[in-house]
């Protein structure tokens, strides 16, 4: 023991001599040479001496035997943790042999601690492992560094367990031989938990790749990190680190980058998207999917899994276009036409300029482009802007927040704030003032606007269908209408045909409005009761088709619920009609009982709708079975 370890000690004096010398009373003086007669004075000094190196070596016997308490007590811990620790310990000769083990490797063995020393560990080596044991043990000698691997050990009984071991080594301090420090744990639960997540890995991955959805996995900046079989048939060989989101249509592009960053913020988002990606082919697959974070290795991973729907949208337009679009009645090429391009616009998520004089159902029309489309299940919110005056269109539109004018009591969303995701129709959009088609231009061109009073902007992603009846074009030229808003309106204008130009569809028209009008009415009177059939006279018929129909469909409409209800029978006659239906001054033959002219064109048309049977052919266009077959061409009279 140093006086410098005595000095590291609070509270101790560094030099046991001084502390002897307190001991024994008094200070010693220098040593000096004994002379052969000492005086009493030499004599008593030297006394003095003997007695302070006598105290001297008692206090330092006690500093050695508190010494020797703590390094027993250090020990006593030690040994305690060596046998209590969670990990089997044993010291090994260069043969293998045991010669010390804590408690726990004995437990984890099932022997006693007693009988392990002197024992070859090869003996607890399962027999399939022993080769590889001595193979591990003969390279941790060799190279005297750490050595970790996994094999099987066995229990006294001969069960098997897995176990993680890891050697080194060392030297005996006592004898100087080189010896093998070795640690073991017991891994069998973690082991099974490993083979069961592996099982359970390629169970999912066989279920995975066999699946029919397209299913990627994608990093926060939307590269694909992995893909199933099915969706590499759609994409081809893509880079392991492309990113997905270019191969997205253009006009779907916004709301799949809407969809895409609700998944990473994680503020709830779209549960579906529907857009369309372009594959290896170079055509494009219409997809609908969702957008789910998971963990991988500790990275976040967003997996996609996506329904390829092309076929089924083919289908769907195939049906649509056979059976027509509820609500939409008519057989007339015109019509036909019309069904047609609503099929081919519903999946162009792009600006649709509707054209057509009032009551023929633009709004009709508007409706079907939206529930055709892929934003079908978000809201279609229509607004007539000729209907609301210019000072309160505003608040409509973009809405407006609490206390930003004299009743603004709440705040409150506008049409394009309720159409996000979905469709908004702004119809007689040529009724517009100058102020406010700059305002809509703006939510067009940049997808954001500010409510009423408000000052943080509002971004949204709807479609815009818009309906006129005005020709905007010549509202250009007026300065009525913006040009660069008339051209973001009607990328692609579609434009309704007026009654008076599809007169063969009357008779159908005629027929479900009756039916739709009858069945109402007779709801509201008697809920229980049958809704009653009602025909039309072939007089009656005959004046609806020499009608002009200014009104159109709506004109139609109002004429037909007019008669029915003056009707109080099954057959709607032309005394039926509301007073002053006129016939036209060139169309007067047909009011004075002749029978109207038809073509052989118009009869080919009426034995198709009928099905090919011809009374109902000259029923429908209002002539005689005689006069019928008289203008049918002889290769369209039935045999």
């Amino acid at each position: 023991m140093t006086e410098r370890d005595h000095a590291a000690r609070p509270g101790r004096p560094a030099n046991l001599r001084t502390q002897a010398e307190e001991r024994a009373g008094g200070t010693a003086s220098p040593r000096r040479a004994l002379r052969e007669s000492p005086s009493a004075e030499e004599s008593q000094r030297l006394v003095h001496e003997l007695q302070v190196h006598q105290v001297e070596l008692e206090m330092q016997n006690e500093e050695l035997r508190r010494v020797q308490s703590e390094l027993e007590a250090s020990r006593a811990k030690y040994f305690e943790l060596y046998d209590l620790a969670p990990v089997g310990y044993l010291t090994l000769d260069g043969q293998g042999v045991i010669l010390e083990a804590n408690l726990t490797a004995a437990t984890l063995l099932g022997v006693e601690r007693g009988a392990l020393p002197g024992q070859p560990l090869s003996r607890h080596v399962a027999g399939a492992d022993r080769e590889d044991w001595r193979r591990r043990a003969a390279r941790v000698f060799a190279c005297g560094e750490l050595v970790t691997w996994v094999m099987r050990l066995t229990r006294a009984e001969g069960k098997p367990f897995w176990a993680r071991l890891e050697a080194i080594v060392g030297q005996d301090h006592t004898t100087g031989q080189r010896i093998f420090r070795l640690a073991f744990s017991d891994i069998d639960e973690n082991r099974r938990l490993e083979t069961a997540l592996e099982e359970n890995e390629e169970r999912y991955r066989v279920i995975v790749e066999s699946a029919r959805d397209l299913v990627w996995f994608l990093d926060k900046e939307g590269c694909l990190r992995w893909c199933n079989q099915a969706a590499g048939e759609v994409i081809g060989a893509a880079a392991p680190e492309e990113d997905l989101f270019h191969r997205v249509h253009p006009a779907d592009a916004p709301r799949v980058a809407t969809a895409w960053r609700a998944a990473r913020e994680g503020d709830g988002g779209p549960d579906k998207v529907s857009y369309r990606l372009r594959a290896v082919d170079g055509g494009y697959r219409t997809l609908e999917s969702i957008f789910r974070k998971i963990s991988v290795a500790g990275e976040e991973r967003w997996c996609v899994i996506s329904t390829d729907t092309t076929e089924l949208a083919r289908l769907r337009r195939k049906a649509s276009s056979r059976k027509g679009i509820p609500g939409m009645v008519g057989r007339d090429p015109k019509m036909l036409e019309l069904v047609a391009s609503i099929m081919e616009l519903a999946d162009e998520d792009v600006p649709v300029l509707i054209l057509g004089e009032s009551g023929t159902g633009k709004e009709l029309v508007a409706s079907a482009i939206h529930r055709e489309g892929p934003r079908a299940a978000k809201n279609f919110v229509a607004i007539n802007c000729g209907a609301i005056p210019d000072t309160l269109l505003e608040t409509e539109l973009f809405g407006h927040v609490k206390g930003s004018f004299t009743g603004a009591h709440r705040d409150k969303k506008g049409r394009f704030e309720l159409a996000d995701g979905g469709t908004i129709f702004l119809d007689e959009i040529g009724e517009l003032s100058l102020a406010m088609q700059v305002k809509l231009l703006r939510v067009l061109q940049e997808g954001t606007f500010e409510k009423v009073g408000g000052e943080t902007p509002c971004r949204v992603d709807v479609r815009l269908i818009s309906a006129t009846n005005k020709d905007l074009k010549r509202e250009v030229k007026a300065n009525r209408f913006r040009e660069d808003l008339y051209y973001r309106i009607s990328v692609v204008p579609l434009e309704i045909p007026p009654l008076r130009e599809r007169l063969t569809d009357i008779p159908l028209l005629v027929e479900h409005i009756l039916d739709d009008e009858a069945r109402r009415s007779d709801r509201r009177r008697d809920p229980a009761r049958a809704p009653r059939k009602v025909s039309v006279a072939r007089e009656t018929l005959a004046l609806l088709l020499a009608h002009r129909w200014p009104g159109n469909i709506r004109e139609l409409q109002n004429v037909l619920r007019f008669a029915l209800i003056k009707c109080k029978g099954n057959l709607l006659g032309p005394e039926h009609l509301p007073p002053g239906f006129a016939v036209p001054a060139r169309d007067t033959c047909r009011a004075k009982g002749r029978k109207p002219k038809i073509s052989a064109e118009s009869a080919v048309k009426a034995l198709e709708q009928a099905g090919g049977h011809p009374g109902e052919a000259a029923r429908r266009l209002g002539v005689s079975r005689a006069t019928f077959y008289r203008h049918l061409p002889k290769h369209g009279k039935p045999g």
